[in-house]
């Protein structure tokens, strides 16, 4: 069974951060359209197949936020859609 980035990090998200539980759930709903979509899309104009690569997320959330606070003082971490983060420092 090839791995699944989503579900891994479901399960990731759940143990190490259930505040962002939210936008999680969110995003759920959101990558289900997103994902038939790009289906459709790769059925309509059939291509070489040449996919991202996926990796498996080393730390969660919560260790980014104490990371960016260590290295970055003043540095800003937000949840985004689609299992992302985003890290604004400005010095």
């Amino acid at each position: 069974m090839p791995f699944n980035h989503n579900d891994h990090y479901h399960r990731l998200l759940l143990r190490h951060a259930p505040r962002d539980c939210r936008t999680a759930l969110a995003a759920v709903p959101v990558d289900a359209v997103a994902r038939v979509a790009v289906a459709v899309r790769e059925r309509a104009r059939p291509g070489p197949g040449v996919r991202a690569p996926v990796k498996r997320p080393e730390m969660s959330l919560a260790q980014v936020r104490k990371e960016a606070a260590t290295l970055l003082p003043g540095a800003v971490v937000r949840r985004l859609l689609f299992w992302r983060y985003l890290l604004v420092f400005r010095k």
